[in-house]
Formats: C-alpha cells, structure tokens, sequence
C-alpha cells in the first residue's frame, strides 16, 4: 500500500523513492496524516527537507531486507540497524536515530532467574529466549548471544506480539529497547503482573538506526539525506 506522497511530488526529473515501513510503535505507526514515529518523523523530514520526492510503502520486515538485496528500483528502509553484512549489498545514511539500553522482559512465572549478570541469564539453559528470526540486537548482544549460545525460540512476530508470547509463557524472556518495549504493553494492556524488566549494568547504550537504501540510490541523494538529516550524537 502506498501512502503519503512527498510535497515534491510534482517534480518528474527523479523517480520516487520508495520508503518502506511496516507497522512497529513507537518507531513506524500509521496516523491519520501518514506515518510516524521515532524512526518515521525523521526520515520524512530529511526528505522533505533535501526536497526528494518519496512515497511511503507498507511491507513486511523480511521482504523489505529482500527487496534491498534484489535492487532492482530505488528503494529505503527505515530505522534498520547497521551491520557488516548489510553494507555489501546496501547503502547507510547517517543514523536518525537511537535507542535506549536494551532491557530485558521476563515471564514473571520465571522471576526466580532475574538475578545475576546478563552472561548468568544467557549461560541458564533452562530458560528460552525469544529472538526474532534473522534479526540483529546490535553488535553487543549479537556477539553475547553467539558466546553464551543460550536456548532459542526463534519467531517472525515483530516485538509487540513477541511480548504477547513471553506474557503466556511460550518463552521465557526477550530483549527490547526501553521505549519499544513501552508502546507494546500499553498496546496490549500488559503489567508487571505478566512481565518482569529487568536492566543489566553491563548493557550499553541501544544501537543507532539508519536509512538503509538499495545501490540503485545515487549517492548524491545519500549525501543529500545525510545534510539533511537533523540526528547527531
């Protein structure tokens, strides 16, 4: 579905950028004048701003890093972490965005666990974490979930649904920016009655999020975004 095409629109010398979201507060959420957010209000100003005719797209997570790969039509992402693999087949703006620490939110049945470190939670094999499948965490937790190697429950359910199965007890705990983490409970009228958070010392600031783009977008128009883009830290 395509919404809210840019006020340059009238412009035919470039073709439209697609900018592809899928609906994820407080990041990407669908309004009665487009689409919003952490991530989303960001991104629109930087393109209005630059004065690039953009148009949002509504797809799925997993289609979106595909569509990415496939290059075949000008095409952005929004809020995406940046990671090595990603850069050899796409293109980064500066970020646009940061994250809170990750927190992690436990099934409250499984309380007797929160103690200790975030390497004793990890290392407990009688605990399932709940992943989103082909997903990064950031390079800190990524390389802590890959040394710890705990029990893994991997879903394709974007994190506010992911809450939803932690809260039943189909998994054990997840991990989740502070913010995101919010919106979701508010969402689905989820407590502390359901779910325990739980901070660690040792949890670094949140990841940075990007524009991620196809090769196809020239980059003049990534230097454009980038003098554009109002995010610095």
């Amino acid at each position: 579905m395509l919404i809210g095409l840019s006020a340059v629109a009238d412009d035919v010398s470039e073709p439209t950028i697609l900018l592809h979201y899928n609906e994820r507060p407080p990041y990407l959420h669908e309004t009665s004048s487009g689409v919003e957010g952490l991530t989303a209000s960001p991104a629109e100003e930087a393109f209005r701003a630059a004065g690039i005719k953009f148009s949002w797209v509504n797809t799925p997570a997993m289609r979106q890093l595909y569509i990415i790969k496939r290059n075949l039509g000008r095409d952005c992402l929004v809020g995406w972490f940046k990671t090595p693999y990603r850069t050899t087949f796409g293109k980064y703006t500066v970020p646009i965005y940061q994250d809170g620490s990750y927190i992690v939110l436990m099934n409250t049945e499984k309380s007797v666990y929160a103690g200790g470190s975030l390497a004793d939670l990890l290392s407990n094999r009688n605990l399932v974490l709940l992943v989103k499948d082909s997903y990064s965490y950031g390079d800190f937790l990524d390389r802590y979930i890959d040394r710890y190697k705990p029990t893994i429950n991997p879903t394709i359910y974007e994190s506010a649904n992911m809450l939803r199965v932690i809260a039943r007890g189909n998994a054990d705990y997840m991990f989740v920016a502070p913010e995101e983490a919010e919106a979701a409970m508010i969402m689905y009228g989820l407590t502390s009655k359901e779910l325990l958070s739980i901070s660690f010392p040792e949890m670094p600031q949140g990841e940075k999020r990007y524009k991620f783009c196809s090769r196809q977008v020239d980059d003049a128009v990534i230097d454009q975004l980038n003098a554009a883009i109002t995010y610095r830290k």
